[in-house]
């Protein structure tokens, strides 16, 4: 539904916080929650850059947040992370039916040994992580489902250039 944290502008950022939060959360909240969100994408490109690979509904692409000028902003943004070595955007297009990610978006944690595999789902009742590995290969069945249907590299690129376009 939305693009990945890690991949997100400032302003892209801000507006999903700001909506998501209580209409009496303090100022000194937001700010902070906005500043975590851009730290973490510290992870990405740097010398100890982590491997990165998010697949994003096409949908995603055309969901204006924020107005035009921050959805260019992240369109942008996102075409800029796909030439970054170690992070992958895939686009799930629309046309593709029904797939493993209605449900819900996850996250799939591929830990070094011994550390075991985390599945990670946020909603409105909260984060759950599953480390059960039973539990854990349905997320990962699904994630390699999602990953084959999706497009990847030039197509991917070819499909945020358009959303761009349209803006």
């Amino acid at each position: 539904m939305l693009v990945p944290g890690l991949l997100q502008t400032r302003e892209y950022a801000e507006t999903l916080i700001r909506r998501a939060a209580a209409a009496d959360t303090p100022e000194e909240r937001i700010g902070r929650l906005i500043e975590q969100r851009m730290t973490r994408q510290q992870v990405l490109g740097g010398d100890a850059s982590v491997s990165f690979t998010a697949i994003v509904d096409e949908s995603v692409l055309h969901r204006t947040i924020g107005g035009p000028d921050v959805m260019l902003g992240q369109l942008t943004r996102l075409r800029e992370v796909t030439e970054l070595p170690d992070v992958e955007v895939r686009i799930l297009p629309l046309g593709r039916g029904a797939h493993a990610g209605l449900d819900g978006a996850f996250w799939l944690f591929e830990m070094p040994k011994p550390y075991p595999d985390v599945a990670y789902v946020d909603n409105l009742a909260g984060a759950v992580y599953v480390e059960e590995d039973a539990a854990v290969d349905r997320f990962r069945q699904a994630y390699h489902q999602l990953s084959a249907m999706a497009l990847g590299g030039k197509e991917a690129v070819a499909l945020i250039a358009a959303a761009t376009k349209e803006l």
